[in-house]
């Protein structure tokens, strides 16, 4: 919802996620791309997974879903 996935790839039993975060400078950056190689490897057919952090495009609110700007009060 927070628009911070740019792109996944399945190829067999690998995933691919090509993500970004809401700044470069973020030092949670380490730790939210394991979580996320984590939540993919909990996936049964899943045995191996690639979190990339990217920042271009750089992230804007404006990147967010609808109902996802509702709720943090973005318009």
């Amino acid at each position: 919802d927070l628009g911070l996935i740019y792109d996944v790839k399945i190829i067999d039993d690998w995933v691919g996620v090509k993500m970004t975060l809401t700044t470069p400078g973020c030092g949670m950056a380490g730790a939210i791309s394991n979580q996320v190689r984590e939540r993919v490897l909990d996936i049964p057919s899943v045995t191996e997974c690639d979190v990339r952090l990217v920042w271009a495009p750089q992230w804007t609110p404006e990147m967010m879903s609808p109902e996802a700007k509702k709720k943090l009060g973005h318009s």
